[in-house]
């Protein structure tokens, strides 16, 4: 791409992101932009294989308190003692 005056223009790969709620802007050399752009498949498949390795845990953390909460105090519809509820 060329300006009117002839002057050549040179294409860069930017990475914007947010920091200190600031947009901040980093320039990627050619040899870090394959990197960049193969991370989020990264952190999916990371992800994932967490979500796999917790599972066990979470089905027995669902379970106790699903077994608790048929044990607790049912909450009276008034928000506090004494006080009438409008409808």
């Amino acid at each position: 791409m060329q300006f009117r005056g002839g002057e050549q223009l040179h294409e860069s790969t930017v990475l914007t992101y947010t920091e200190a709620g600031r947009n901040r802007f980093a320039t990627l050399s050619p040899a870090r932009v394959a990197a960049v752009l193969a991370a989020p498949e990264r952190y999916r498949t990371a992800r994932a294989n967490l979500e796999v390795a917790i599972d066990p845990g979470r089905v027995g953390v669902v379970s106790a308190l699903s077994a608790r909460r048929g044990t607790r105090r049912v909450r009276s519809s008034r928000p506090w003692p004494g006080a009438t509820v409008l409808a």
